[in-house]
């Protein structure tokens, strides 16, 4: 299990709990490991129905691990952290959820956690890859990212026997 607080492991660990909820065929498949091989993240990115994002509000700037699924042609779906929003803005099937207000309540992370886990829903029901590397030909660029800036983060993602 990750560690990192500020990565929101707890919060993509309920949004998992509530999918499975209703579909018994969901589960998490983590893309980080230990000394893990590139060809391995590759194989798993492929493996992967959809890339589910969940850090802190207020914690990324622009997630290197959202530009790779979208470089793989795995739909996202985050929270609206850092540039998530620009770089998945012409990326179907793909969705960004804002957090709900006040932010830090108990009633706030419910509601993200239904809001994400309904996005998630709706983008595994396309039973699509998404359009990413057509979509962000800024992928190609030297800097990989619509602003030029770059930042590593967690990685975990969900499959489907969708």
């Amino acid at each position: 299990m990750p560690t990192n607080s500020v990565k929101g492991y707890d919060v993509f660990s309920d949004v998992l709990k509530e999918l499975k909820a209703s579909d018994d065929s969901i589960r998490e498949l983590v893309l980080s490991a230990p000394n893990q091989p590139v060809e391995k993240i590759v194989e798993k990115y492929n493996a992967a129905d959809v890339f589910l994002f969940t850090s802190r509000k207020g914690s990324e700037g622009s997630p290197t691990v959202v530009k790779e699924a979208v470089a793989m042609g795995l739909p996202v779906v985050s929270v609206d952290v850092g540039d998530v929003a620009e770089i998945t803005r012409e990326v179907t099937p793909s969705q960004v959820v804002a957090f709900a207000e006040p932010w830090g309540t108990p009633a706030a992370r419910e509601a993200l956690v239904k809001s994400l886990a309904d996005a998630v829903t709706e983008v595994l029901d396309t039973k699509s890859r998404s359009n990413g590397r057509e979509a962000c030909g800024w992928l190609d660029s030297p800097h990989g990212s619509p602003n030029g800036s770059s930042r590593s983060t967690g990685r975990w993602s969900v499959e489907s026997g969708r």
